[in-house]
């Protein structure tokens, strides 16, 4: 029996849990050890332990941040490695239908498509703009001393990316995470026709809230397009492999870019932080007032009783 093993990768925050989530639905099996829902994804991460401890382990012995925040280019994966990987693919044997999804595995796209030359890979991508806020929102400390390295981080997996499809066109499929969301049963359609798979009709589980896209319309793309121009360059190239693979790539982004920034909107940011701070401030002091208010009426209930 002829196995399908779907790898799924993409930058971390670029729609790859959701990705699984549906690929689940559709009946791919994406591992028995799935790691529980957490800060970031209520709605559950979907990658298995193995695979994840197996990068951690990996980027560890190379003094690297474990949740794979790195430029670095080349990073080795020692012999001794190699076994576990090994391990993990004969686990998996049993699946006709198996992959996995983890961001961190755009990282070794080298290793694994070496480890398993029948494989296929879909690489997900979003704009550098969303990636970042969705970055800046979870609130990783690294980001808060360093965060245009959310927009270095960005460039060098999605460049990971382009090389990687380029290299081997035949067995990747570019997608991004507007038209796994919004353009499900089309992008399940180009996976089969692609993969010669047989995945079902996705259940519909996408959930607008979930995917924050109100930062494409503001000034942030040309921000971004101001001080990391590389990024829009390979952004507009990962639209153009998705229309390789037939899909059609949401482009209404390019007309948002301003190539001039207003002086006001630094300033409006600015503003906008100071008021955030002080309606903060207004809601502690109504909730210790609230508290104080609580904490006398159980006294007096305890001295009444």
């Amino acid at each position: 029996m002829k196995q399908s093993i779907l790898v799924i990768a993409g930058h971390p925050r670029s729609g790859t849990s959701f990705t699984a989530s549906l690929l689940q639905s559709a009946g791919l099996h994406i591992g028995q050890k799935l790691m529980a829902p957490g800060h970031g994804n209520v709605k559950g991460f979907f990658e298995d332990l193995d695979i994840v401890g197996f990068h951690e382990a990996v980027l560890r012995s190379q003094g690297i941040h474990p949740v794979g925040w790195t430029v670095e280019e080349n990073i080795a994966v020692e012999p001794e490695f190699l076994a576990q990987a090994q391990e993990i693919l004969a686990n998996n044997a049993l699946n006709q239908v198996w992959g996995w999804k983890d961001p961190r595995t755009t990282l070794f796209l080298n290793f694994w498509e070496q480890l398993l030359p029948e494989a296929n890979f879909l690489l997900l991508y979003r704009a550098p703009w969303e990636v970042a806020d969705s970055i800046y929102r979870r609130g990783d400390e690294l980001f808060v001393e360093e965060p245009e390295l959310a927009i270095k981080i960005w460039i060098s997996y999605n460049q990971r990316i382009l090389q990687f499809y380029d290299k081997f066109p035949d067995r990747c499929l570019i997608a991004s995470v507007y038209n796994v969301s919004q353009q499900s049963a089309a992008f399940i359609r180009a996976l089969n026709t692609k993969f010669n798979l047989n995945l079902e009709s996705p259940a519909d589980l996408y959930e607008q809230s979930l995917l924050h896209t109100q930062v494409s319309e503001s000034y942030h793309p040309s921000l971004v397009n101001a001080y990391f121009s590389e990024a829009l360059k390979i952004y507009r190239e990962l639209n153009a492999r998705e229309t390789q693979c037939g899909l059609i790539p949401d482009e209404s982004w390019q007309q948002k870019i301003q190539t001039n920034l207003e002086p006001s909107w630094p300033f409006q940011d600015w503003i906008r932080i100071r008021r955030l701070e002080r309606k903060v401030k207004h809601l502690q002091t109504e909730l210790d007032k609230a508290q104080a208010e609580a904490n006398n009426i159980n006294s007096g209930k305890i001295v009444n009783a």
